[in-house]
């Protein structure tokens, strides 16, 4: 397994005075890079689909390699990753409870992926895991063709080959399924020091939904002061919507922030759905600017009281204005996480009750009530719903999905550090066989300020936080949710076949969510079926 691989045993050579030796690239397994591929490497591919290809690259460090692509008339283009470790922990399940009583296992990851300019990579030790992407064009030709890779360092070269059959079936790029991971926008300013919502910060929010972007994320995720938890005090003007206490007890509602950062996102694709957080926060915390004391204050307070029922009304009645205005009140969700369900409905109906047009999203269990209240509603991996249920929501226009949190016990789908990459096209697989809309995930990007070098993060298990690092750079988990969405878009252009029912019922069985051989078994079938 690839949470096993511990890079303690990979010990660094200093570079300086050495002499280079040949560089060898080994063949390694996707699901286990502990694995050495066995046989001829042989790989099928549609037209337009790209490629994963692991290898554990033995070479000089701090010395140059080029890595080059022979392919002849086949049309494809390489890319070239440098896989970095990332410290880890194994504490899965139940939010990380191990980590509590300091009961966990620390190993390193190699999770960070970073792409190498023009196809040269230096490496940090003599035995590092790296990945090539390789991208088939839309428009090669069906085929057999002959590989050759050829990894030059120092004069000295090291050459491996591998079969590449190109089918005669065309990838679509667009597919009918959304992910919905919830991002935090603050958290790249704070990596990089910025003032948030400032030109530079801006620019790496461009970045980071061209990356969302690339693995079809649906909903922004928007929240009326700093982010969904609030956990830290910052400055009123950064909250995304600045809201101010007046000295005579009103408040006024500053959406400038709100406004530039939903322009920035909906500049591509105008009818985006906007997912707005804090109404039902975890710590009950409602902030605003203080004339008086000339601070950011609080409220804490039950939601639903007739505090909280003064603290919000007029700032809902403001939102609405301002979306309408927009032309955005269409898009627009009120989101609630995990929350009570009854304490949920309540809200909800009183919402209703002032602004029939707000549409509400909400995570958890699932409840027949809040369901036929609830436009977009996601569900634990756990939870089997009913078909008459989901007819019902399909029926209604609404959207469902299936989702993974920190919960779920070692030995189950996740998105984690210690997970298997297979779980990752399992959980996508299960929620289109499932006939979900996607899949929601929490979060993006939350990082802590040594994320480059360690992924051990509160209490949650590693990974759980973030899937992509600062910088631009992705994540070994975020290429393979990529590759699973391809397969997506594979399924759909077969949704007609008997084969591919069956196939996608095959993933239905609950017992696969605790056996994770037999769930990777089937996985593995899936991914053969659809290159057959």
């Amino acid at each position: 397994m690839i949470k096993k691989i511990l890079f303690g045993l990979i010990f660094l050579f200093a570079a300086l005075g050495l002499r280079a030796q040949t560089p060898v690239a080994k063949w390694v397994e996707l699901q286990d890079f502990s694995r050495l591929m066995q046989g001829n490497a042989a790989f099928k591919a549609w037209k337009g689909e790209s490629l994963l290809w692991p290898f554990l690259m033995e070479a000089t460090p701090e010395i140059p390699i080029k890595v080059t692509l022979e392919s002849g008339k086949a049309r494809i283009s390489l890319k070239t990753i440098k896989l970095n470790p990332i410290e880890a922990d194994l504490s899965a399940g139940f939010c990380g409870e191990a980590k509590s009583i300091g009961n966990f296992e620390k190993v390193s990851v190699p999770d960070l992926a970073i792409f190498q300019k023009d196809n040269s990579l230096i490496l940090d030790y003599s035995e590092q895991w790296i990945m090539l992407l390789v991208e088939v064009d839309a428009k090669a030709k069906p085929g057999l063709y002959p590989i050759k890779l050829h990894f030059d360092q120092a004069g000295k070269r090291y050459s491996t080959q591998a079969n590449l059959t190109i089918l005669n079936q065309a990838l679509e790029k667009r597919i009918g399924f959304q992910i919905d991971f919830w991002q935090y926008p603050n958290s790249l300013a704070e990596f990089h020091q910025l003032k948030p919502w400032s030109p530079p910060h801006l620019e790496h929010l461009k970045t980071m939904w061209r990356q969302l972007d690339e693995i079809h994320q649906g909903p922004i995720t928007t929240y009326a002061f700093w982010d969904i938890y609030n956990t830290r005090i910052r400055e009123l003007d950064e909250m995304m919507v600045q809201v101010t206490k007046r000295k005579d007890g009103s408040f006024t509602y500053n959406f400038r922030n709100f406004e530039t950062y939903l322009r920035l996102v909906l500049k591509g694709s105008p009818k985006r759905q906007i997912s707005f957080h804090n109404l039902f926060p975890w710590n009950n915390h409602f902030f605003f600017w203080d004339e008086e004391s000339g601070k950011i204050q609080s409220i804490h307070t039950a939601p639903g009281s007739e505090e909280y029922k003064a603290y919000w009304t007029p700032f809902l009645s403001e939102l609405h204005s301002f979306l309408e205005s927009k032309g955005w009140l269409d898009q627009f969700v009120i989101y609630f996480d995990e929350r009570d369900e009854g304490e949920t409905l309540g809200l909800i109906e009183w919402i209703k009750g002032l602004h029939p047009e707000f549409k509400i999203g909400y995570s958890g269990r699932f409840d027949p009530s809040l369901s036929s209240m609830v436009y977009d509603y996601s569900m634990p991996v756990n939870v089997v719903l009913e078909a008459q249920d989901l007819s019902n929501r399909k029926k209604a226009g609404f959207k469902t999905s299936l989702y993974t949190s920190c919960f779920e016990t070692a030995n189950q789908p996740n998105f984690l550090l210690s997970s298997n990459y297979l779980d990752i096209y399992f959980l996508v697989y299960l929620a289109k066989s499932r006939g979900y809309d996607g899949i929601l995930r929490w979060a993006y990007n939350l990082w802590s300020s040594d994320i480059l070098n360690s992924a051990i993060y509160l209490d949650v298990p590693s990974g759980d936080a973030h899937l992509v690092y600062p910088n631009g750079e992705v994540s070994v988990r975020y290429l393979v949710l990529k590759d699973a969405l391809e397969d997506i878009a594979k399924l759909e252009a077969r949704k007609n076949s008997l084969q591919v029912r069956e196939m996608m019922e095959s993933l239905l069985p609950y017992f696969l969510l605790n056996l994770e051989n037999d769930r990777w078994s089937r996985v593995k079938a899936m991914k053969n079926f659809l290159n057959d």
